[in-house]
């Protein structure tokens, strides 16, 4: 489970600075709960009607709790981002989107978490959607009991919108 939010607050052109924050629980990777939260500086790199690039930096800090070893710490981590979406406004209206986030731990060097996103949203109707999930968790030292290092998957679902 992921509960992912950044809020982006545009400067000139450009460039932004974000507000970033998360909460993670994946038993794969021993994690029982991760809150996360940072900032970060970006530009859009390629900003069209129909496309946007987004490349970020910035520091986040989090606190694992962790399965069965009871080795809960608390962590300071960069992070590295590219964001990419892209639109398609006519009928059916498609949205693909594209996120790929490295986070290198600066408390425990060596240590490397990296997630990739892709979800493609296609609507029906004004209020009906069919979404594609793809995800890869991957953590080059999980601090739990398992030995799995990466976690993948395909979801897929209806929207309502009202």
């Amino acid at each position: 489970m992921l509960i992912d939010y950044s809020e982006r607050f545009y400067l000139e052109n450009t460039r932004f600075w974000a507000i970033l924050g998360s909460f993670e629980r994946n038993p794969e990777l021993g994690i029982d709960g991760r809150p996360q939260a940072g900032l970060a500086v970006g530009q859009s790199l390629v900003r069209r009607p129909e496309s946007d690039l987004v490349a970020y930096l910035g520091l986040e800090v989090n606190h694992e709790s962790v399965d069965a070893s009871g080795d809960d710490r608390s962590n300071v981590l960069g992070i590295a981002g590219l964001d990419w979406r892209i639109y398609r406004f006519s009928v059916p209206e498609t949205t693909l989107t594209s996120s790929l986030k490295l986070f290198p731990y600066l408390t425990d060097i060596g240590r490397v978490r990296a997630r990739m996103d892709v979800i493609l949203q296609r609507k029906f109707t004004g209020s009906l959607s069919l979404n594609l999930s793809l995800y890869d968790d991957y953590d080059s030292r999980p601090p739990g009991t398992q030995v799995v290092t990466n976690d993948y998957g395909i979801v897929t679902s209806l929207g309502y919108t009202f």
